[in-house]
């Protein structure tokens, strides 16, 4: 069955061709092989996960002995995806399940995980609420010497994609602005990557267009839009994106 036309997880498909994110975070995660041991962590929840191919690949590469892994994801199309990859495989000898809940809803696990990965979704959640999960995490769903493993983008001075949000007129969540919600929370840092690479968004295909209104929380027309696109990523120096991968570790 074809997914709708206007599914979150059809669009950022569509989103994903103008970029190079996937292969530069799988180098992230190979550069990081080396360098962590997460070899203890047996159990995980993961939110936001779309069909989940970063979660995926990251428990794959850096997650040897994980025995079970929850997923937290709210999309119908992208729940749909993940389960067929669990089906598929794609995560041999894990126990598998998808929660179709949003993070705001999500209602706690029965016993604490070791390993909470949120890869760019923290991006959608307003800041009151990602203090609610940290603290959460903290206090009761995380086990002790737990890790939470964040992916999200920096200021909008770090990328043409942050740029264009802020002009029109998202609120600017930056990287900074959640490790210092995460050190107030308890967890220290361990690390901390960058993940930077192209990002071309000119001259705009409509899925793009509607890919961007869905992360706007005020009115703006498609026409705005395209202008704020034309206006940025006619200039080579902003067709980028600029991201940072950080370890908390409780």
């Amino acid at each position: 069955m074809a997914e709708p036309e206007d599914s979150y997880f059809r669009l950022l498909e569509e989103w994903h061709k103008r970029d190079d994110y996937r292969w530069t975070f799988r180098n992230t995660l190979g550069e990081l092989a080396g360098r962590v041991d997460l070899s203890w962590v047996k159990s995980c929840v993961a939110f936001g996960t779309g069909s989940g191919d970063d979660e995926i690949e990251f428990a794959r590469r850096l997650l040897p002995n994980l025995q079970a892994f929850i997923a937290v994801e709210f999309d119908p199309e992208s729940v749909k995806a993940l389960q067929t990859k669990f089906q598929r495989g794609q995560l041999l000898g894990v126990e598998t399940t998808v929660m179709k809940t949003s993070l705001e809803s999500w209602n706690g696990v029965d016993k604490p995980v070791d390993c909470v990965p949120l890869f760019n979704v923290l991006f959608h959640v307003k800041p009151e609420d990602r203090r609610v999960l940290f603290e959460k995490l903290a206090t009761r769903h995380l086990s002790a010497g737990g890790v939470v493993v964040i992916v999200e983008n920096e200021s909008a001075d770090a990328s043409g994609f942050m740029r264009m949000m802020k002009r029109l007129g998202n609120p600017e969540y930056r990287y900074k602005d959640i490790e210092a919600d995460m050190l107030a929370a308890g967890f220290s840092l361990v690390l901390t990557r960058s993940i930077a690479g192209k990002r071309d968004l000119f001259n705009p295909s409509d899925d793009v267009v509607k890919y961007v209104e869905l992360f706007l929380n005020c009115t703006v027309s498609q026409e705005e839009i395209r202008t704020a696109i034309a206006d940025i990523f006619s200039q080579p120096e902003w067709c980028t994106y600029n991201k940072r991968l950080a370890i908390f570790q409780k």
